[in-house]
């Protein structure tokens, strides 16, 4: 399975669940080094007097996001991002490791919240796996992906609707009532129910097209007739 893990610069296990994911057997991104020869993005790179943590105003932000080196590490996080199955949310961690989580949510793919140490509750949080140690984080990952995750997900929540399609269909196949045709009106004007010709619980209630010539089996009309007019 493909796996990006989003956390922090900050977060000293992550390292470690990269590690354990990929003896697992799962592709792993790793933010920290996103291809060969590239250590992954830092500020510094745009800034070299800006420290983590340093408040900056709207207008410097916007700047910051638009440099080359800036739009290149955007570029591989969200390409991976779009490129993963599931992501692995491992705390503490930050805005940009939030906003990455939501994302993943948003596409109803997998999320996994890894909360290795105690910390404070988060509601919305909810929505996603919550595990406590490295081999519940395994144990909550898929062994593989049969589909894009969006449609199981989006077929596991038509199932209950089409079981109550399925009762509908049943009922009224039990009662010989039609939902195509008109028969309450026929009823009520004290007439049997009159089936039209889409109609296919005709043969169910007994009803149908009376006094109509009975469609010939396509099977047996293709067949050569020998000279006892028996099909051979």
């Amino acid at each position: 399975m493909k796996i990006y893990v989003a956390s922090s610069w900050r977060n000293d296990h992550q390292p470690k669940v990269c590690e354990v994911l990929r003896a697992a057997g799962h592709e792993v991104y790793d933010f920290r080094n996103p291809k060969p020869g590239n250590e992954g993005f830092s500020w510094r790179q745009v800034d070299p007097t800006h420290k983590p943590g340093d408040p900056v105003t709207a207008e410097h932000w916007r700047r910051l996001v638009d440099y080359p080196v800036a739009l290149e590490g955007y570029a591989l996080d969200m390409g991976a991002m779009e490129w993963a199955d599931a992501c692995v949310y491992v705390l503490p961690c930050g805005r940009s490791a939030s906003f990455e989580a939501g994302w993943f949510f948003g596409q109803r793919k997998p999320l996994v919240v890894l909360a290795l140490d105690p910390t404070e509750p988060e509601l919305m949080f909810r929505e996603a796996t919550i595990v406590g140690s490295l081999a519940e984080m395994l144990d909550a990952l898929p062994s593989r992906v049969a589909m894009p995750v969006a449609i199981t997900r989006v077929l596991k929540r038509l199932r209950p609707l089409a079981e109550i399609g399925q009762r509908v269909i049943d009922y009224f196949a039990d009662t010989g009532e039609c939902l195509l045709c008109d028969v309450d009106a026929d009823r009520e004007n004290g007439g049997p129910p009159v089936h039209e010709e889409h109609c296919n619980l005709a043969p169910v209630c007994g009803e149908g097209q009376e006094g109509k010539e009975p469609k010939s089996d396509s099977v047996s009309a293709a067949l050569p007739v020998d000279q006892g007019g028996e099909p051979r």
